[in-house]
């Protein structure tokens, strides 16, 4: 009997250890891949928005600039990411906000309540107290405990196991592509029933918060809409053409806020890896032309 307890002990002894080694390793991993807020005095350009600016403009080849925008992003983070990171880039002349037609849809309305979306700010809201009831009211309190006990304690909840899945596995082992234009037009526009989506009233609100973040910080905002393929364009529903249009004119004043709208640029085949994404052929073909616009307007040094 007491060789059976001892065996009993020592089993759990290794699983506890086992167990406290995968919080230690999670933990760590969560630490690292949450990146800090530097000071960055070289920074004259910040490039915020979802894949469209990720993935159409080249920061080195823009000069003085940084791309920090990111696949399927709302303005919610967006918003979050302007204001945590601003305060740390003194010489911050310009931000390019990524402006599609697909941007006021719904589609992406409760991104902010998925985990990697929140576990990209939560370590950086201690800093910030005023933003703190604006993420409690767009992001939920399940979410809210799942980051907070993962990011500190290294509890390996469902959606932090598959967020690191994702970002370790996945990434090795399979190559990330947009789909085809069906599937791309289908997400950004319609429902499951193939029903329009409906505009997104959160995603207008966040627009307009990011709007007077920028005058407030005294900053020129560009709103890009960037190149996407003319098969692409030509099933963009002329509703959200319509909307965004209307809500870049009504922000715009050719001083502070600039509307640049290059869906209609043209550029052949071989610049782009899917409908609505360029490649770095097209990224290198396209940001010279972005670069000079930018300058005529005054809103980057030559």
């Amino acid at each position: 009997m007491r060789r059976f307890f001892i065996a009993i002990f020592r089993y759990l002894g290794v699983v506890g250890c086992l167990g406290l080694l995968s919080c230690l390793l999670i933990r760590s991993y969560f630490h690292i891949s949450v990146p800090s807020l530097k000071s960055d005095p070289e920074v004259e350009v910040l490039i915020l928005g979802d894949s469209h600016p990720l993935h159409s403009i080249s920061a080195d080849m823009l000069g003085k600039s940084r791309n920090d925008a990111k696949s399927s992003e709302n303005y919610f983070n967006t918003y979050i990411d302007l204001c945590l990171k601003a305060p740390y880039l003194p010489h911050l002349k310009t931000v390019i906000l990524g402006f599609g037609y697909h941007t006021f849809t719904v589609a992406d309305d409760s991104y902010q309540d998925e985990f990697p979306a929140y576990m990209s700010i939560y370590p950086h809201l201690k800093e910030r107290e005023d933003l703190r009831p604006l993420v409690q009211e767009a992001v939920s309190p399940v979410t809210r405990k799942e980051v907070m006990y993962s990011y500190e304690f290294g509890v390996p909840f469902k959606n932090c196991v598959a967020e690191i899945k994702r970002n370790v596995i996945e990434r090795i082992f399979t190559g990330a592509t947009g789909g085809t234009l069906d599937v791309i037009i289908d997400r950004h526009y319609y429902d499951d029933k193939g029903a329009y989506l409906l505009p997104s009233s959160f995603q207008q609100e966040m627009l307009g918060r990011i709007v007077e973040e920028c005058k407030k910080r005294d900053l020129s905002l560009i709103l890009y809409n960037a190149p996407v393929s003319t098969e692409y364009m030509e099933r963009v529903p002329s509703s959200y053409r319509e909307l965004t249009d209307s809500l870049a004119r009504e922000y715009v004043d050719d001083k502070t806020v600039f509307y640049l709208n290059y869906t209609a640029v043209s550029l052949p085949d071989s610049c782009y890896r899917d409908a609505d994404h360029l490649n770095e052929i097209g990224i290198h073909r396209f940001t010279p032309l972005l670069k000079d616009t930018l300058t005529c307007l005054g809103v980057i040094s030559e």
